[in-house]
Parts: structure tokens; C-alpha cells; sequence
């Protein structure tokens, strides 16, 4: 879903600054649904919808645009949760007085639980050096992020690489102050998805 409506996002921005308003807002709705839909299976999820609602901003228009879209996005991300968890967050509610039981009791107040989060912290990076450092963690050490020993090098890649990349280009070009606003628009698109969806999940 979140993958599906980052493609979206990514191959019609185009249409977004276009004259037509309610397409734009149509497609930014849809890349909303697909991203909520996934939300509504599986709470974790929501956080690749956060990165494609920022993503979204991201496109060529004006702001005025941008900010109706954003609010489309996020009518569409509330429709697809809705009508993919809705049922059941409801049947929570009902039966247990949390529509995310048990996560966020300490918010909802069910009787049928602790007054806690729930939230499993043991994994969580614990101060803000180790957050920024936290890909070159996990690689050398699986362990810190999970009981399964799985390694992927392609994020430690990335979190090396890209800010190389953004060096040598302003290097190259001494005279661009804004090395993001120099980059194609997908790519601005893709990196602040990979961004925003890196920092909501470390923290």
C-alpha cells in the first residue's frame, strides 16, 4: 500500500501543480487510501504513511495546493484505516474500552489492561546520538533491533552514500545553496519519504 502510493506520488507529480484541482486532490486521496488501508491491517504501517504525506508536499505547486493536498492525503489515509481496521478497532472499543487494545492504554483507560503503552522500548535507541547513528548500529549488530540475526547492508549503503553524493554535487557546483531544490523531483520525493519514514521510526 505505502509502496504503491509512494509509485504514485513519484510518476504523477506532474499532475499535482496542474490546473486541474480536483484530479490532483483525486490522486493525492487515493495515494491516502492505500496508505490508511495498510495502516488499518497492520498499526505499524502508519509510519510510511507519514513519510508519503511529506512526501507530498514535496511536489511543484503552490502552497495553497499543497496544503489542500495534504489535507486530501490525510482524509484518504483516515478512509482507508477506517475501512480496513475500522470494524475492528470498533469491536475493541465495544467489547474492551480501547480501540487499539492494548497499545495506548495509558491513554484510553481500559480496565482490561495495565495503564501502560505497551510500546516494546527495549529496542529503541535511547539517546539522539545513537538514533542518528543507528544504521551503522544494527548492521554491525542485528541483535540491537531484533531477535533475529537478519542483516541488509542497502540502509547502511544509503545512510553513507547519499550524504557523500549531496557533498560532491555541492562541491561541483559551489554556487547552489540548495543542493535538495537541485535534485529531480522524484528523487526529492523518494528522499524525503526515505527521510521523514526513517526518523518517525527510529524515534
Amino acid at each position: 500500500g505505502p509502496l504503491a502510493a509512494l509509485c504514485l506520488v513519484m510518476t504523477r507529480y506532474r499532475d499535482f501543480g496542474a490546473a486541474q484541482a480536483g484530479r490532483t486532490c483525486g490522486l493525492t486521496l487515493l495515494a491516502g487510501v492505500l496508505c490508511g488501508i495498510a495502516a488499518g491491517f497492520k498499526q505499524p504501517s502508519a509510519i510510511y504513511g507519514v513519510g508519503v504525506g511529506a512526501a507530498v508536499l514535496v511536489v511543484p505547486a503552490s502552497w495553497p495546493r499543497r496544503v489542500a493536498l495534504a489535507v486530501a492525503f490525510a482524509v484518504g489515509a483516515i478512509s482507508g484505516v477506517l475501512a480496513s481496521g475500522g470494524w475492528w478497532m470498533w469491536h475493541l472499543w465495544s467489547a474492551l474500552g480501547n480501540p487499539l487494545f492494548p497499545f495506548y492504554n495509558d491513554l484510553f483507560g481500559s480496565p482490561m489492561a495495565l495503564a501502560s503503552d505497551y510500546k516494546k522500548v527495549f529496542y529503541l535507541p535511547d539517546s539522539l546520538l545513537a538514533r542518528l547513528f543507528f544504521p551503522i548500529t544494527y548492521t554491525l549488530d542485528p541483535s540491537v533491533t531484533s531477535d533475529a540475526a537478519f542483516r541488509d547492508h542497502r540502509i547502511l549503503a544509503c545512510f553513507v552514500l547519499v550524504p557523500l553524493a549531496a557533498i560532491a554535487a555541492l562541491l561541483r557546483n559551489t554556487r547552489r545553496t540548495d543542493m535538495l531544490l537541485a535534485w529531480p523531483i522524484p528523487t526529492r520525493i523518494l528522499m524525503i519519504f526515505v527521510a521523514i519514514t526513517y526518523a518517525v521510526w527510529v524515534a
